[in-house]
């Protein structure tokens, strides 16, 4: 091939270490969303969360699958200590293909009640109005070994609607973003600690009047 295009500069990095590819035939190219559709929108907030009944409570928003190359034992863990350490009122919406009983079942038998959660399958076009709505995002991709490869859409989507976020460390280029750019915070989602940090260093990004611009 004349060139080859990543999505991050790990999986390039990786390229020129193990496969002996000439970093001037790889040009990186992370995964990016249109700043027209996914954008910070006052009313789609305010007519959201009338619509979810959440009054003031925090809304922590995540978009995706539950299995597979994403958490769901570890996931529905890391819900109930997100619960328990952040002291106020949270929600938690999971916009999902995933079928809403069983996961709702799920839930139930990690210690989260039906009212702390709203599970819903979203079109693509309605997912930057329910970002406007929440407070700040999680992902529960799993930290495979290559992950360092990937750049997940759904962070570019939860960033541009001014969302901090809780993500798994090592995965992408993004993980490192976050941690650098104060972009939310990386996690270890088979440590309760690390997950109480986490919620900490949300709340505290959350107190900044600009954080969502």
């Amino acid at each position: 091939a004349a060139g080859m295009v990543t999505v991050s500069t790990g999986y390039a990095n990786y390229l020129i270490e193990n496969e002996r590819i000439s970093p001037d035939k790889l040009r990186t190219v992370p995964c990016w969303v249109s700043r027209e559709t996914f954008c910070f929108d006052i009313q789609n907030r305010q007519l959201i969360r009338h619509r979810l009944d959440v009054g003031e409570s925090l809304v922590c928003v995540y978009l995706g699958q539950f299995g597979g190359l994403y958490h769901d034992v570890e996931a529905f863990n890391a819900l109930r200590v997100l619960r328990d350490t952040i002291q106020q009122s949270l929600h938690f919406l999971l916009l999902t293909p995933a079928d809403q009983d069983g996961l709702g079942r799920s839930l139930n038998q990690h210690g989260l009640h039906n009212s702390e959660y709203t599970v819903l399958y979203a079109d693509h076009a309605d997912i930057a109005g329910y970002l406007s709505a929440a407070d700040f995002a999680i992902s529960f991709h799993r930290s495979i070994p290559m992950a360092f490869s990937y750049s997940p859409v759904k962070y570019g989507e939860y960033w541009s609607c001014g969302l901090p976020v809780i993500a798994p460390a090592r995965v992408g280029d993004d993980a490192m973003w976050i941690d650098n750019d104060g972009l939310g915070c990386t996690v270890d989602f088979s440590d309760e600690y690390s997950i109480k940090r986490a919620a900490e260093k949300i709340l505290g990004l959350l107190e900044d009047p600009l954080h969502r611009e």
